[in-house]
């Protein structure tokens, strides 16, 4: 890649076991931590076209966030740190994922 930067876009599927410790006296929230494990449903590198996988299409993680439950609802943010090298290309270069995610959900 020459050295260029290129804008690249990643679509993972996320499958996570992750432990919610409750915080203070109050069950409403929780702190979250645990492994999580993507598979790479799609790539796109700005205009990029080549037969080659520049990505590995697994990718293990660490993942933390906190967690707010509501009697309906529940929302939070997390912080994930990938800890796989996802370059399919050669070992020259590590690249590892990050990324910030907010959630809400319906609580049963």
């Amino acid at each position: 890649m020459g050295g260029d930067q290129l804008k690249v876009k990643l679509n993972y599927l996320k499958f996570g076991t992750l432990v919610n410790y409750n915080l203070g006296v109050t069950t409403r929230i929780k702190l979250q931590f645990g492994p999580q494990w993507g598979m790479l449903l799609s790539e796109k590198v700005d205009s990029l076209r080549t037969p080659q996988d520049i990505f590995k299409k697994g990718d293990f993680s660490l993942a933390g966030g906190i967690m707010f439950q509501l009697p309906l609802v529940h929302f939070g943010a997390r912080f994930e740190q990938g800890l796989t090298n996802i370059n399919a290309i050669d070992d020259r270069d590590k690249w590892k994922n990050q990324s910030f995610q907010l959630f809400a959900g319906v609580t049963f």
